[in-house]
């Protein structure tokens, strides 16, 4: 928030994994929450496994998911 708020430039969020490739990203790129990455990238779904609990598993079905995971 800081870089932004002296530079004046976007910082965007990036989630991803190496096995996936990117899943989430912040387009905006001048919203600052913690905890928040952003929306699914075109063509990936997202779900969470059961997001009530304090430890979540993401699951992630995409063209770039590798096989196997």
């Amino acid at each position: 928030k800081s870089f932004f708020e002296k530079f004046r430039q976007p910082i965007h969020s990036f989630y991803g994994a190496s096995e996936c490739g990117g899943i989430c990203y912040d387009r905006c790129g001048t919203k600052f929450e913690d905890g928040l990455v952003g929306q699914p990238i075109q063509g990936v779904d997202v779900e969470l496994i059961d997001p009530k609990e304090t430890a979540s598993q993401v699951r992630v079905r995409g063209a770039a998911v590798s096989d196997g995971y």
